[in-house]
């Protein structure tokens, strides 16, 4: 861990341009540094949130780095105008969490100007700033220090630092902040990362719920239209809609009682086989899209066996038979719709050739008439209240 934490965080702090050259940190501040590098490391793998790792990792540098009194981590909004504090330490903190404390980037605080120019700033005494001043909730700090958390040259957020003591924070000190700084914005970009995917897969799981939850209920309103369609389809038709064969002799009756072998396999939707009065009945559905439109039963002997497959068979010849039958419904609709629409312009042309207002009504009470096979059609124009009008 400790060659690890050496060769990529030390190598990217190098890399990263910094103010003026302050003095190397001490054997005993690289240790420290190792230490709380570790624990970002660490705490990582364990898929916190990242307000909870973010708060974690503040109380930790503040219990290792004496020079700090107060502390907070700063998150740079989506659209680049704000800077969310995420995580700070204290009873102070706590209450600027609560209010869900925000600055802007490229404001007159500290911490706007950092996320806006992108370089570290300290303040060693707010006693000499005129313009830079703490928050109220912080009246009693004196010492400011803020670094950027970059990520290719894309501010993510600011760490910030304060102290009660003026000049507090040594040239140690701010070597090593500096280094903390570039191994927890690679938590925090690894972390947002995470979530980001999570919250891209959270809501991808929402859209295909109510896709789904769609779908079902469009097949359900297919079920039903369905159902209704073949409702009104038999309740016109003039043949009849059920048929009994004899094989033996050939003979064809219709017949449209439903015996009970015929109510099961429609109610239940499957294949029902039974041995009654020394007979064996077969009885399936007949499905189109999953609605049962009919059904249809056979006869065999009692001790006759069925052969390896048979029920599957017949099963799909049920299938086949209501596609065959929904095919013939939805013809004879639009051969009944074509004929309704040629009745329609034959009236409208014998409307439109007829002259004077008692022909036109005489001709459309006729069509009328015919079309309803009525007895006798009234029709008047206006309303009572005209009515009245007209015969006073």
């Amino acid at each position: 861990m400790d060659s690890w934490f050496r060769s990529n965080v030390l190598s990217r702090l190098a890399g990263r341009k910094q103010p003026p050259e302050q003095p190397a940190a001490s054997t005993a501040d690289t240790n420290e540094l190792i230490r709380i590098g570790q624990e970002i490391y660490s705490s990582q793998f364990e898929r916190l949130d990242l307000e909870t790792f973010a708060q974690r990792i503040a109380e930790s540098l503040q219990r290792h780095l004496p020079a700090i009194e107060h502390l907070q981590i700063y998150i740079i909004s989506g659209d680049g105008q704000r800077a969310v504090l995420r995580a700070a330490t204290g009873a102070v903190g706590q209450k600027l969490l609560e209010r869900e404390y925000q600055v802007d980037v490229g404001g007159l605080s500290v911490v706007g100007r950092v996320a806006l120019n992108r370089h570290d700033l300290l303040l060693p005494d707010f006693a000499q700033e005129q313009i830079h001043k703490p928050h109220a909730l912080l009246a009693d700090m004196r010492t400011e220090f803020a670094i950027p958390l970059m990520v290719n040259d894309r501010v993510i957020g600011v760490l910030d630092t304060y102290s009660t003591r003026p000049g507090a924070f040594s040239a140690g000190d701010i070597t090593l902040l500096r280094a903390v700084a570039v191994q927890l914005t690679m938590a925090l970009d690894s972390l947002q990362l995470y979530d980001e995917a999570q919250r891209s897969l959270r809501e991808n799981q929402a859209l295909f719920q109510q896709t789904q939850s769609n779908l079902r209920e469009i097949e359900r309103l297919n079920y039903q239209l369905t159902g209704r369609a073949w409702s009104e389809y038999l309740r016109l038709q003039s043949d009849s809609t059920a048929m009994m064969l004899d094989l033996d002799s050939g003979q064809i009756t219709p017949d449209a009682e439903w015996t009970p072998t015929l109510h099961e396999a429609a109610a239940h939707r499957q294949v029902i086989t039974i041995i009654q009065d020394g007979e064996r009945r077969v009885a399936l559905p007949i499905t189109v899209r999953n609605e049962v439109i009919g059904a249809m039963e056979f006869e065999l002997d009692a001790d006759s066996t069925l052969p390896e497959g048979v029920l599957e068979l017949c099963e799909a010849v049920g299938q086949r038979l209501g596609l065959a039958m929904e095919t013939r419904r939805l013809f004879d609709e639009t051969q009944r719709a074509v004929q309704r629409e040629g009745l329609i312009n034959d009236i409208n042309s014998d409307l439109q050739a007829a002259t004077g207002v008692d022909v036109i009504l005489q001709r459309a009470a006729q069509h009328l008439s015919d079309a309803l096979n009525a007895r006798q059609v009234s029709i008047r124009l206006g309303t009572p209240a005209d009515n009245a009008q007209r015969k006073a």
